[in-house]
């Protein structure tokens, strides 16, 4: 005798009644990770369903941009107050995407492509990031403009190439492109100040960036493993680098501006190519050694 198991499906409009509400999302008996936020998995009702042969590698790579939906996400939840929807785990078909600002009537708050969990960590007063499997669909994305910063976004998307950042983003978060050994370039828009820890830890196929002069501060380990990564361009407005920031890259030069009054330590630690480093005239703080071979 086969077992069917139903699948109860609910749109995101529906979810948020329930939150609103103040009823569980889980029913009773089910149990809770608390390493990591609670989730919903739920598909909108209007979505077709993909076909069981239908693998990621039959969208050609040429085919048109798709606009995202929450049926292309595995996990998607309405945020606790109401404010916007996350999405995790990308397992549409398509490899060149448009993401949305907005989706079924709310903000899309929360995007992480591949499949991510993350929790606070109150010995280093931090959110922490885990990977347990990784995007290879992604080719390209584009985002629409209302997003202003993201973590994690792109982390373990191994085969993304090429990716469209809006006007009016400010912060490139922590381990935004982690991971992303195929992204070979970037434009940063003038809007973005800050550049999170781990931002671009790993992007190997990285040869060259130009930072925005916006930017005040470049988090540590931000461009750490980027052995192809040979010249950037820093702002006059920088001001602090953090630790082990360009460890492991490519650079073979760099000057750091006058305005930067700090670097920490290691920050270029095994840069076996750098040949010279152009230090700033204000230094205030120096914490140990910057350049390790």
């Amino acid at each position: 005798m086969n077992t069917h198991k139903t699948t109860r499906i609910m749109t995101i409009a529906a979810l948020l009644a329930i939150v609103t509400a103040g009823a569980p999302l889980f029913a009773a008996g089910g149990k809770q990770d608390a390493s990591s936020p609670m989730e919903t998995k739920t598909v909108p009702e209007s979505a077709p369903a993909l076909a069981p042969a239908l693998a990621p590698e039959s969208a050609p790579e040429s085919a048109p941009v798709h606009t995202v939906t929450t049926a292309d996400f595995e996990t998607v939840k309405v945020l606790d107050d109401g404010s916007g929807v996350s999405l995790k785990n990308y397992i549409g078909i398509a490899r060149n995407v448009m993401l949305p600002a907005e989706l079924e009537g709310l903000p899309v708050k929360e995007v992480f492509f591949s499949n991510i969990s993350y929790y606070y960590d109150r010995t280093y007063d931090d959110i922490i990031f885990r990977i347990s499997k990784e995007n290879t669909t992604i080719r390209s994305v584009t985002i629409a403009e209302g997003f202003t910063a993201f973590d994690s976004m792109f982390q373990g998307c191994t085969s993304l190439a090429s990716v469209t950042l809006p006007k009016g983003v400010t912060t490139i978060g922590n381990s935004a492109f982690k991971g992303c050994k195929s992204l070979t370039s970037l434009t940063i828009p003038d809007s973005v100040t800050e550049i999170g820890k781990e931002a671009f830890l790993g992007c190997t196929s990285l040869t060259s960036l130009t930072i925005p002069a916006g930017v005040t501060e470049i988090g540590k380990e931000a461009f750490k493993d980027c052995t192809n990564l040979k010249s950037v361009t820093l702002p006059a407005g920088l001001t602090a680098i953090g630790k082990s920031a360009f460890s492991g890259s490519g650079l073979e030069s760099i000057v750091i501006p006058d305005g930067v009054t700090e670097i920490e330590r290691e920050t270029f630690k095994n840069c076996k190519n750098l040949t010279e480093v152009t230090m700033p005239k204000r230094l205030t703080k120096l914490s140990g050694q910057v350049v390790v071979k």
